[in-house]
């Protein structure tokens, strides 16, 4: 357990600490999705996890990487959940609708 007090808190060891923690407690999960570079496949997966009661903190879009086909793109999504089972369920409604997500840890 840390306990952090004072004026001096740096705000970015702060966001670092919480950030550790939720990931530790797998409330945290940073997932890699090749999608198919058509209109509209962002707008699908943000929908997903949204009726999965998950929460988007930061998404990154990328066609220039090497890891994926030509005809690809890669997604970078980082959301909160409420926990490990949770977690499980997320990933189990992108798999049901046909997507791949890969963990980060």
């Amino acid at each position: 357990m840390v306990l952090l007090s004072g004026g001096n808190i740096d705000p970015m060891m702060m966001e670092r600490i919480i950030s550790h923690g939720l990931s530790a407690s797998e409330r945290y999960l940073r997932l890699r999705i090749p999608l198919p570079d058509r209109p509209g496949q962002l707008a699908r997966i943000s929908g997903i996890v949204a009726e999965a009661s998950a929460n988007v903190v930061e998404v990154l879009h990328s066609r220039h990487n090497n890891k994926v086909q030509f005809s690809q793109v890669q997604l970078e999504l980082h959301i909160e959940t409420r926990g490990p089972e949770h977690a499980e369920s997320v990933l189990a409604r992108l798999r049901d609708e046909g997507f791949d997500p890969q963990v980060d840890f």
